[in-house]
């Protein structure tokens, strides 16, 4: 039988003492009772617990809305969460063009022992965001839902650059199975800052050169045993600053939602990779006597960027040397986000 804690969330009693509650936390008005946060039976379950704003309703703010859910100890590394976003009224013209794209706005990411989701609006209208759960390998529950509205939408608005399902934003336990374990950064958005360099006065061309982004290292430790079945890739997606073809952006240079599956536009642009190869920004090798997968990653120029860790299994050959290898799988999904020394958008307060 659910607690009153769990009941109060989906009955509403006339007569206040039957919520059994203690007087801090009961309800006092039907009112109350409909703007709270629409959490299923999972949810506690689970053991988790909304620590935004606790609202079934919520507004967004700069065109963003956003939502922190921590978890007990125990659970916040076993679970993987999942979300769906619906459209549910706009008065923005051509707004069907977006609709296959809806996953494209969310980022849903581990921190430490929370999860962070952040929504992104390149329109107004009012959403509908459902937020599903499970552990690792098992069948994901209807956890919470949320009724968004955005009144503005965010400016200079980009998609994420890589969708990671089934997959959250950062490790979990789908690295283990690979062998990767105790990872040196648990939290899936990474910030990447500004190298200070000072500038020559005697040279233009440092005084308008782009700004330069510190290099960033990543470690994963190798399990004995599961580490040797697998060598292991990196891949780094991103947009260039002045992409604005379909893929990087559903609005065009008005701000205004269009439909760019019949126009080619161009992705070069004057700022490095030209041509979009991040290849040579990253790189990826094992450390046998530390036991270690060492990854070092230095973005070319300011977005948003993800770090795609891949494992690839393989068996030796007939000769006894050579590896054959099978089709990679992706076990782990970084989102680097640039920032200016200022921004401090993932560690603000969650209260």
């Amino acid at each position: 039988m659910p607690t009153p804690e769990v009941f109060v969330h989906s009955n509403w009693t006339d007569d206040n003492r039957w919520q059994l509650l203690r007087p801090e936390y009961t309800i006092l008005t039907k009112s109350e009772f409909l703007f709270l946060p629409i959490l299923f039976p999972a949810f506690f379950r689970f053991g988790l617990r909304l620590v935004s704003e606790r609202c079934c309703s919520l507004e967004s703010s700069e065109g963003k809305v956003k939502i922190w859910i921590s978890a007990d100890f125990n659970n916040a590394h076993r679970l993987t969460l999942s979300t769906e976003l619906h459209l549910l009224s706009t008065e923005c013209a051509n707004h069907k063009l977006i609709l296959p794209h809806l996953n494209k706005l969310v980022i849903h990411s581990r921190h430490n022992d929370y999860f962070y989701i952040e929504v992104r609006f390149p329109i107004e209208g009012t959403f509908r965001l459902e937020i599903n759960g499970g552990y690792h390998g098992s069948h994901a529950l209807r956890l919470c839902q949320f009724r968004l509205i955005c009144n503005r939408r965010i400016d200079d608005f980009k998609y994420i650059p890589y969708e990671p399902f089934p997959l959250m934003w950062g490790p979990g336990p789908e690295c283990l199975p690979f062998g990767l374990t105790l990872p040196s950064k648990p939290t899936g958005i990474v910030r990447i800052y500004q190298q200070i360099i000072p500038a020559d006065p005697h040279n233009l061309h440092t005084l308008q050169r782009p700004p330069v982004y510190k290099p960033r290292q990543f470690h994963f430790h190798l399990h004995v045993e599961k580490s040797k079945l697998f060598d292991y890739v990196t891949e780094l997606r991103g947009y260039l600053p002045d992409d604005n073809s379909g893929e990087a952006t559903p609005l065009d240079s008005r701000g205004q939602l269009v439909d760019k599956s019949r126009v080619k536009t161009p992705k070069k642009g004057k700022i490095a990779p030209e041509d979009g190869d991040y290849s040579p920004y990253h790189e990826c090798y094992k450390e046998p006597k530390k036991r270690q997968l060492v990854i070092n990653v230095q973005v070319p120029h300011e977005g948003e960027f993800a770090l795609v860790i891949s494992a690839l299994p393989y068996a030796i050959g007939d000769d006894g040397k050579t590896k054959v290898y099978s089709e990679p799988t992706v076990v782990c999904v970084y989102l680097l986000r640039t920032m200016d020394g200022l921004n401090r958008e993932v560690s603000e307060s969650r209260s």
